[in-house]
């Protein structure tokens, strides 16, 4: 919307940080574990209160560990947010695939004989929709200074050579 609020309306909250590596911010002090409450973090010698993003409703277990891990060091901006939202669902999906094929076991019987559980395949789709979306957030691994080199696009798929267009 353009023009001036209306009265009532909430004012944005300007965060002047975005993601740590690009401006080398480093979290300092005590560290918010409850999600909602403020952390302070350090650009270079000017410490800044951000308030931690809360985790998406219904997360479980596992995909509250990554949500935590990652907000807890890092400051994310909206975009960014939005793909650890989605990694965090798939983490919790991938979960509740690995219980199902624990109790059925890998290999299931259908009319056609013994097939992988589809569980396990979806599984492994899942896995690797997980490992783009956490490449997609550019996150350094361990003390790493600076953002990892940028893709300048998405990886697509690759076409059929010889295919008649």
């Amino acid at each position: 919307m353009n023009g001036p609020r209306t009265q009532g309306e909430p004012t944005p909250s300007p965060c002047p940080v975005t993601h740590p590596a690009s401006q080398q911010a480093r979290t300092t002090g005590e560290v918010a574990r409850n999600s909602g409450e403020s952390k302070t973090i350090d650009l270079g010698g000017e410490p800044v209160n951000v308030e931690t993003p809360r985790p998406p409703v219904g997360v479980r277990a596992a995909g509250r560990r990554l949500w935590l891990s990652v907000t807890d060091v890092y400051v994310l901006e909206e975009h960014e947010l939005a793909v650890l939202r989605e990694a965090v669902r798939t983490v919790d999906y991938l979960d509740a695939l690995d219980r199902r094929v624990r109790v059925d076991g890998p290999i299931v019987s259908s009319p056609q004989g013994d097939r992988a559980h589809p569980a396990a395949v979806e599984a492994r789709q899942q896995r690797i929709a997980l490992a783009r979306l956490l490449a997609a957030l550019r996150l350094p691994a361990g003390e790493v200074e600076q953002r990892p080199q940028r893709r300048v696009g998405v990886r697509g798929t690759y076409g059929i050579t010889g295919a008649v267009s």
